[in-house]
């Protein structure tokens, strides 16, 4: 996993960010993502790329915000499990809000998918660039 941030009063600011190459749990196949926030914990940032990430490449879950200027999503990967122990969970996608915030200005998305999703109800994919979802 490249960056994990969680909890109140946490915050990471990062200008010039490249994450690459999340490898994923040998063990499980699980893990691997760019960069992750949650439970009120916030990134902001400018001149991000996150490439070959797996699982998410960018994910705000359960009230973490992400706000991100001048970002490239390359080529997430699903879960090294998608083809075994987890098919119908490999996930792969780009850019992900669940239960969180995510804000993007001049943002590019090239072999990764967009994702949010309110509590149990899946909202769906987005096919718009700049996005918030809270």
């Amino acid at each position: 996993m490249g960056f994990f941030v969680a909890g109140v009063d946490t915050t990471l600011v990062r200008a010039d960010l490249f994450v690459e190459n999340g490898a994923g749990s040998p063990r499980d196949g699980l893990l691997g993502g760019g960069i992750f926030v949650q439970e009120d914990g916030v990134v902001r940032g400018s001149r991000v790329a996150v490439e070959r990430a797996r699982e998410v490449g960018v994910v705000a879950l359960s009230g973490g915000s992400i706000e991100l200027s001048q970002i490239q999503v390359r080529e997430t990967l699903p879960r090294r499990c998608a083809s075994t122990t987890c098919p119908d969970a490999g996930l792969g996608h780009g850019v992900a809000a669940i239960d969180g915030s995510v804000t993007l200005v001049d943002f590019e998305s090239v072999d990764s998918a967009l994702y949010r999703k309110d509590g149990h109800k899946n909202v769906g994919s987005c096919d718009y660039a700049a996005w918030s979802h809270s």
